[in-house]
């Protein structure tokens, strides 16, 4: 299962709880291949991209007051307006967090017109700096 699918949590419950612990399992007791800080990194993004897209409703809210309260070092984050005020897509899971989530905002509203635009000309601007990286490798 890709770490980035959806986590049903709105369908299944379930479903949400057992991808949790799945993920949890993968980060202490990962397979060799993976048992490395970029894995690490890429499941920790997985892990929170549900916690962070969310609309801030009442689990969401006891989920960042829990993770304050333990003193973790996370904090809810807005990546597509992290993304708009860099002006630029820097990874795959960027890429891929960015094409997932504009049909969502445009939907919700969350976008206007011009940061919808300016968000596919990054995406643009990534695949084709990927495609110049492929074409020079």
């Amino acid at each position: 299962m890709p770490l980035y699918e959806s986590s049903g949590a709105e369908e299944d419950p379930r479903h949400f709880l057992e991808t949790m612990m799945l993920w949890r399992d993968m980060a202490l007791k990962p397979r060799p291949a993976f048992a490395n800080l970029k894995s690490l990194a890429y499941l920790e993004s997985a892990y929170f991209t549900y916690w962070n897209e969310t609309p801030y409703e009442a689990h969401v809210k006891m989920f960042w007051k829990q993770v304050a309260s333990e003193g973790l070092p996370f904090k809810r984050r807005d990546l597509i307006r992290e993304l708009l005020e860099r002006g630029r897509i820097k990874s795959d899971f960027e890429y891929e967090y960015a094409k997932d989530l504009i049909p969502g905002h445009r939907q919700l509203g969350i976008l206007t017109d011009a940061e919808e635009i300016r968000i596919a000309e990054m995406i643009e601007a990534y695949e084709n700096q990927a495609a110049s990286r492929t074409r020079k490798g």
